[in-house]
């Protein structure tokens, strides 16, 4: 089995987006944070070793996975594509200096480079001849460190994928693909998963960084954090009266502490699940995306996205209040007949839910 791995957060000056290549960056706290929970991660998973670019935020990722559990082996070939003169930029000052050629690159990615760097397909060809030397040497499940650029465009090939869609690959800060070969072969890997992170549930300080980075407005964030102490209160409740029930508890919470993450968006909860998915949290985005209207399943039985759904209908602002109060309230706001309409809709789902945890109590 190849563990093939993105390396932890890199220390940024700013919150900003910037083109990071060759530009030798340390992990920041966050990341080195992730890292750990790698090495938490391929704790039980039978390494034999862990292989990783000569860039410091891949070795450090690397060394931390190891523990000096595994032998840590440094690669040429694997580093990250070279951005040229756009390495350290923000893509905001890109888009100043190079409007032409980031415009074209919107459509012909794969094979455009940016000035003195380097195409996707020019880095997969030097990236996939380092994996194959490194899985003709390798025995047992390895762990390979990269960056994301190189794991797009490998993927992206594995796949079958058009490479021009290689941005459409997900790859997180610290998210793990799993990769298996038969015969050693390069030509011959099967993708079982990409882009997911070790934990499926993020923790409560990951959550608090997702909203800050998202910029979730402060009295937004506050009405999150009624929801989740709401929606625990729930869960804990059902799980101790209901041997039927075995809701995650943590789920969630993380879920509730995130559903509004995009909330000055229009369709906030459709934008919501789109960034959470490409955070590498699937199963919280999909709470996400049916907070407003719950999937017919969730009418049926109470699931982590039911209580979610219904914490967030019991608390206006910060406030707790009855299911009457909070659409009466909600009501005056709808002015179209499709707001009256989702409104509606939405009242119906949560007197259904309750019913629902009526019956289990």
């Amino acid at each position: 089995m190849i563990y093939l791995v993105r390396h932890g957060e890199p220390e940024l000056a700013t919150n900003e987006s910037y083109c990071i290549g060759h530009t030798d960056l340390p992990l920041s706290k966050r990341g080195l944070d992730q890292a750990s929970d790698l090495q938490a991660y391929f704790s039980d998973k039978n390494i034999k070793a862990i292989y990783h670019s000569y860039l410091i935020r891949a070795k450090q990722t690397a060394e931390i996975i190891s523990g000096v559990k595994y032998p840590v082996i440094q690669v040429n070939g694997l580093e990250e594509l070279n951005m040229g003169k756009w390495d350290g930029l923000k893509f905001s000052e890109i888009r100043k200096k190079f409007p032409s050629l980031y415009e074209k690159r919107r459509t012909a990615m794969a094979h455009l480079a940016p000035p003195l760097g380097e195409s996707f397909v020019q880095g997969l060809y030097r990236f996939s001849e380092a994996v194959k030397r490194i899985i003709m040497e390798a025995e047992g499940n390895i762990v390979i460190v990269a960056h994301a650029g190189v794991n797009r465009i490998f993927l992206c090939q594995a796949l079958g994928l058009n490479h021009n869609k290689v941005l459409s690959i997900i790859q997180p800060y610290g998210c793990i693909n799993i990769l298996d070969t038969e015969n050693n072969d390069i030509n011959d890997i099967t993708v079982k998963s990409y882009g997911h992170m070790p934990f499926e549930i993020p923790s409560e300080a990951e959550c608090s960084y997702l909203l800050k980075q998202y910029k979730t407005p402060d009295e937004v964030v506050e009405h999150c954090l009624a929801v989740s102490r709401k929606a625990v209160q729930i869960a804990e409740s059902l799980n101790s009266k209901c041997s039927l029930y075995s809701i995650d508890t943590e789920l969630v919470k993380s879920a509730a502490l995130l559903h509004d993450i995009a909330k000055m968006e229009k369709k906030h909860e459709i934008t919501g699940c789109s960034y959470l998915i490409n955070c590498g949290y699937p199963r919280v985005a999909n709470i996400i995306r049916h907070h407003h209207n719950l999937a017919p399943e969730d009418l049926e039985n109470i699931t982590e996205s039911t209580i979610v759904f219904y914490a967030d209908k019991l608390i206006s602002g910060t406030e707790e209040v009855t299911l009457e109060e909070r659409f009466s309230r909600s009501r005056e706001k709808c002015l179209t007949p499709e707001a009256k309409a989702s409104h509606k809709l939405q009242y119906d789902q949560a007197l259904r839910v309750k019913e629902l945890i009526s019956l289990s109590s």
